[in-house]
């Protein structure tokens, strides 16, 4: 080997540029081309042999896609399209969908379901239905904004009848604000048609912005980002469908002991609800950087701990999770920073990881390094789906030029 040979592997691997020495890797089922296409995607689910996922950028006129991909060929078509700007009563353009969905879709009697986080009759988000086979499209319901909620941003289907939030708010004074509000649960019955606003957050003790309404073994959580005390930290809660009443079960405390500003669903393992956060200080004071933990609660007791703490990024540890998943008994998650870093991100582009609920013992499973940060699988990955293996999305700009637009990967530890 010759010493320019030598120089150029020395300089490749200081600024991790040779990939991820890791024994399981992703593999890359979609690479989106962005444009038309749709970039940046934000959800995915599995029917049968067929994902079905949405992007919110992107499309014909940038306003997002939902789109299909086949399990076996990895063959992808873009179902909808958003169709740009223009007003209209049924959307942003009439008789469309809206623009920007904002929830995972759902699946029932052949039809898909989901929400957008704008358009509608006063550009405040829209519940829709959409045909895979046909991609015929309409709305459901347009939300009105103000005590009506806007742009929702969770959905779930249980017992018949659809279950969201909306986190419409307007900072700390969003109870003293009725064009704003704290957020919402809100309900749809597919049958009759009808939308109803069933609890809405005074932005005290319940907290505001809620989001990640997720039904586990028969009981609805959710969480709220911000508020619940005055140090504002978020709250678990769980909302009742019997009584339309949402219960804090825990009100976050930061701080060095505890976590705060929980996001996305929590997930049950043996009676044990896991979450993720922010960690309740910065790791790096110097750069407000939050590193992120693992919450555990006990629905019995009551009692919450941090059952897993990421440290600073620079080592193989990841930091700022995305996403958790439960898969054959063990948690599986994502990071959007930590892992490698190098000599163009000092924070690293992100890890996925396992964590074993009986030992909180934390692994890291791949992580991703430039190479794959401006190629496929991408960077700020997040696991979505818990099937036959674990699949995942990267993320993108949209930028062709310096940028990748996202992916769909299957990974098996």
């Amino acid at each position: 080997m010759t010493n320019l040979s030598q120089f150029r592997i020395t300089v490749l691997a200081a600024c991790g540029l040779l990939g991820s020495a890791n024994a399981a890797k992703p593999k890359t089922i979609y690479s989106f081309t962005g444009g038309s296409n749709g970039y940046a995607p934000s959800s995915l689910i599995e029917v049968g042999s067929t994902f079905y996922g949405t992007t919110p950028a992107g499309g014909t006129h940038n306003s997002g896609t939902v789109f299909q991909v086949d399990a076996k060929t990895h063959t992808q078509k873009v179902i909808y399209s958003s169709q740009g700007l223009a007003g209209g009563p049924d959307g942003i353009v009439q008789g469309l969908i809206g623009a920007n969905p904002s929830t995972p879709l759902i699946s029932l009697n052949g039809l898909l379901y989901g929400a957008t986080s704008a358009g509608g009759a006063a550009s405040n988000g829209t519940l829709y239905q959409l045909d895979p086979a046909n991609g015929t499209a309409s709305v459901l319901y347009p939300f009105k904004g103000e005590s009506d909620g806007s742009e929702p941003n969770s959905l779930l289907l249980y017992n018949g009848i659809f279950y969201g939030t909306t986190p419409s708010y307007d900072g700390d004074n969003c109870a003293n604000n009725v064009n704003g509000g704290c957020g919402t649960v809100f309900s749809f019955d597919p049958a009759s048609n009808t939308e109803t606003t069933l609890y809405r957050f005074t932005g005290g003790a319940d907290g505001l912005f809620p989001s990640s309404l997720v039904n586990l073994g028969g009981t609805i959580y959710g969480v709220t980002i911000y508020g619940g005390n005055t140090c504002g930290c978020g709250t678990l809660f769980q909302f009742t469908p019997a009584t339309n009443t949402v219960t804090t079960l825990y009100t976050f405390q930061g701080g060095p002991t505890d976590a705060k500003n929980p996001t996305g669903a929590p997930v049950l393992v043996n009676g044990i609800v896991y979450g993720i956060a922010l960690s309740g200080e910065a790791c790096n004071p110097n750069i407000g950087l939050y590193c992120g933990v693992v919450y555990a609660f006990n629905p019995a007791s009551g009692a919450e701990s941090e059952f897993y703490s990421f440290p600073a990024p620079g080592g193989s540890n990841g930091a700022s999770p995305s996403s958790l998943l439960t898969w054959n008994g063990m948690l599986y998650g994502a990071t959007l920073y930590g892992g490698s870093t190098d000599c163009f991100e000092r924070f690293g582009y992100g890890t996925l990881f396992q964590l074993n609920p009986s030992t909180a013992v934390e692994t890291t499973l791949y992580v991703y390094t430039l190479k794959q940060a401006h190629h496929t699988p991408g960077y700020s990955p997040s696991l979505a789906i818990a099937g036959s293996t674990l699949y995942g999305l990267t993320r993108g700009t949209g930028d062709t030029k310096s940028d990748p637009n996202g992916s769909i990967f299957s990974f098996t530890p």
